[in-house]
């Protein structure tokens, strides 16, 4: 008994939760689709490798809709096979218990405008923990 009660206080500061903070990890997929080159000719596809730059912005419909927090840039992304990786935040207010969508930008590193992708991506379950932590209160 006294062995469990001094593990106990050996690691009680460490076995605390933490906060939680406000980002979460998106990991996408980006593919460039061309036209065909003429009658009979199919459109070719694949995943892109390179440097991007993409916007993301959160709304509360997947058309349309009210802009929930603000946009994000993020720069200079290393997109390999098409396989991409951000971190986000929009913020503690952001998730609140409605559904949510990602609406994604993207352009090759510092040139030209974005182009949006279509259509939003819904927002999983997952960033809802972030609302969990504010239910008690």
């Amino acid at each position: 008994m006294v062995i469990g009660v001094a593990l106990t206080v050996l690691f009680g500061g460490r076995l605390a939760a933490a906060p939680m903070g406000t980002a979460l990890t998106y990991q996408g997929q980006l593919q460039q689709t061309s036209p065909g080159g003429g009658i009979g000719q199919q459109p070719s596809s694949g995943p892109v490798t390179g440097v991007y730059d993409f916007q993301f912005s959160l709304w509360d419909a997947v058309t349309n809709g009210d802009l929930v927090g603000t946009t994000q840039t993020v720069s200079t992304v290393s997109v390999s096979n098409g396989l991409f990786t951000v971190t986000l935040d929009f913020g503690t207010n952001a998730f609140n218990g409605d559904a949510r969508w990602l609406e994604i930008g993207v352009r090759t590193n510092g040139v030209g405008t974005f182009s949006e992708l279509a259509p939003r991506q819904e927002v999983p379950l997952m960033p809802y923990a972030l609302y969990a932590a504010e239910a008690g209160t």
